[in-house]
């Protein structure tokens, strides 16, 4: 998860009777929203401190923030998005001191489209309200979800009938939310079923339907509709008999700051088939649970009839009956003596095998020996992942976030399983899976088009950052892992 900085807002009210001015956004390097110009009736003469009034008590009447999530109740795997209003109705520059503290869920800034305010009258009161946050949540888990206030510190300044300026300030506190995230149910679950909510369809197209056996060619399947799209795990396919395919190819687009998220996921998957002749190929079926309808959904592609052509192994103009024609005795005995060669040495290749894999055996059997006696050495993992998101230029945060998320496997799970099948096959089902495979996945996408991939680096500090909680792997605490 990156760590958040201080959005800062900056809300200033001109002098006097109020009319509409120009409202300007200014964002800076650090994130912070910078709001100017913002009128609110009478601001003058409603921030003018009494001589006995309280300078904490009069921020606490006419500025406050109110926390509302979109609904009270959500399900398992949907993002749920919480936003904060500033009301205020005093010429003040309020600035955000201390974020919500999210326990139980990952979060995520969401960006606010433009500086604008509305008015709305509270109790008789007319306040300026301004949107100062929205954060998306991603809930570890089921049950209830309190996400605690916010703090705003109110800065007041106002020209007294003295004609000096003076000013006060003082703290104020959103309410907190408190979120109900409902179990799926585990009645008719699917077992194709992945954790995802929403609304889906699938659909699919091979670039050839007619090709020659041996030759490339390309399934392109499209996921795409309403709900936390990103989260996607390659649909399972049941490949016919004869069709080889190779490492898959994921891409993404759409809209992730709307709450459901809208958007597609995209897989490219190359193949090639080993024998000639028609082909079907299956359907191919994406379970989601349809958070209207409150049930389980599948959706599924049409079957793909596919002609695959025999490569034929003759050369025209060659026939064989010539060639033979022309094969004189001395050929023959050519012909023998290579086939002798040839059977010779293949002897010697097999018996060079055999002594080469005896004495592989042996070595492993050494290290074996060596590993049970090797020192243990502790690792600090999370100061480690500290070091590596802290420099994120270039491809290379990619393969080192890559290499220590197989280390910190390995430790975890007690094993010296290295490859990705592998290691997330013994996570498989458990709220970890998503998190690991979509680094996994990141870093292929890599090998194909490392351009532009910056833009990923946030989402896998944050995946990587869920990883580290969700394996209780608390800073300053190392993992004992054999050298």
């Amino acid at each position: 998860m990156i760590p958040f900085k201080y959005v800062i807002l900056a809300i200033c009210f001109t002098n006097g009777i109020m009319t509409a001015v120009s409202q300007e956004k200014k964002q800076s390097s650090s994130n912070s929203l910078i709001f100017e110009d913002l009128p609110v009736a009478n601001a003058q003469r409603n921030s003018i401190l009494g001589a006995n009034e309280n300078p904490k008590d009069k921020i606490s009447r006419n500025v406050f923030v109110k926390a509302k999530a979109d609904k009270a109740s959500w399900y398992f795997g949907e993002a749920v998005r919480v936003k904060y209003e500033l009301f205020t109705a005093l010429q003040t520059k309020s600035v955000i001191s201390q974020r919500p503290s999210l326990n139980g869920a990952s979060g995520e800034d969401l960006k606010l489209d433009e500086a604008q305010s509305r008015e709305e009258t509270v109790n008789g009161k007319k306040f300026q309200v301004f949107t100062i946050l929205q954060i998306k949540l991603k809930p570890f888990q089921p049950g209830e979800l309190i996400i605690d206030p916010i703090e705003v510190n109110n800065s007041v300044q106002y020209t007294g009938d003295d004609g000096k300026p003076h000013g006060y300030s003082g703290p104020i506190k959103s309410n907190p939310v408190k979120i109900q995230i409902l179990a799926l149910p585990e009645k008719n679950k699917p077992p194709s079923f992945s954790g995802i909510v929403g609304k889906f369809q699938i659909q699919d197209v091979i670039e050839k339907s007619s090709f020659p056996e041996g030759e490339n060619n390309n399934l392109h399947v499209e996921i795409a509709g309403r709900g936390e799209y990103e989260d996607i795990n390659p649909p399972a396919i049941a490949w016919p008999t004869g069709f080889d395919h190779f490492a898959l190819r994921e891409t993404m687009a759409g809209d992730k700051s709307k709450t459901p998220a809208q958007g597609k996921k995209v897989f490219d998957i190359p193949f090639t088939v080993n024998q000639s002749g028609n082909t079907t190929f299956p359907s191919i079926v994406f379970t989601y649970f349809d958070r209207d309808k409150k049930e389980y959904a599948q959706t599924r592609t049409e079957p793909i009839l596919l002609t695959v052509l025999a490569v034929s192994t003759k050369k025209a103009g060659n026939p064989v009956v010539e060639v033979r024609k022309k094969i004189t005795p001395v050929i023959l005995w050519i012909a023998a003596g290579l086939l002798s060669a040839l059977f010779i040495a293949g002897f010697v290749f097999i018996r060079m095998r055999k002594n080469e894999k005896a004495r592989r055996k042996k070595l492993a059997e050494e290290a074996e020996v060596v590993a049970t006696s090797a020192p243990v050495k502790q690792v600090d993992f999370r100061k480690e992942w500290d070091r590596i998101s802290a420099n994120r230029d270039g491809t290379g945060f990619l393969e080192n976030t890559k290499d220590f998320l197989t280390r910190l496997l390995q430790a975890k799970l007690d094993t010296t399983d290295m490859l990705e099948e592998d290691l997330l096959k013994r996570i498989q089902h458990t709220e970890l899976e998503k998190y690991v495979r979509r680094i996994y996945s990141c870093y292929n996408r890599l090998l194909y088009a490392p351009a532009g991939m910056e833009s990923e680096w946030p989402a896998i500090s944050s995946d990587m950052d869920c990883i580290m909680d969700l394996l209780n792997i608390p800073a300053g605490e190392p993992v004992l892992m054999d050298v």
